[in-house]
């Protein structure tokens, strides 16, 4: 999800939590400039995966 204002982790839990079930509220909330995207515009799992520390 692309956040297009200004926000805390705490915040947007609780933003969560108010829609969602205990169990699916996340845990931890990774903020990113932006999203590594390929040549091709398409999302770049494995970069994001190795970036929030997730992958090899």
């Amino acid at each position: 999800m692309v956040l297009k204002g200004e926000a805390t982790e705490r915040e947007l839990r609780d933003h969560c939590a108010r829609f969602l079930a205990d169990f699916k509220v996340p845990r931890r909330i990774h903020v990113l400039e932006a999203l590594p995207r390929g040549a091709t515009g398409k999302l770049q799992r494995i970069t994001m995966a190795k970036t929030l520390g997730l992958a090899e």
